[in-house]
């Protein structure tokens, strides 16, 4: 059957936010429990910031770095 139950798809995701963050740039070293933005770049490149509301970039997802060294979604409010 076709039927991907709703933890196989948000385990998908959770994959690919994370290959999408690790792969982008950024500066720092990313601590446990703090927020960050991810934006894409005008040439396509992703970059991770602590700044939020960059509007010099296209903002893509807040991201909180966890304590599994995994990155998880910030649901927009």
């Amino acid at each position: 059957s076709s039927d991907v139950c709703s933890s196989d798809l948000s385990i998908k995701r959770l994959a690919e936010l994370n290959e999408l963050v690790f792969s982008s740039s950024y500066n720092f070293v990313p601590r446990v429990g703090q927020q960050y933005h991810l934006y894409k770049k005008v040439g396509g490149k992703y970059l991770l910031s602590m700044i939020e509301h960059w509007t010099a970039h296209e903002f893509i997802v807040s991201v909180e770095f966890t304590a599994d060294s995994v990155w998880k979604e910030i649901p927009s409010i």
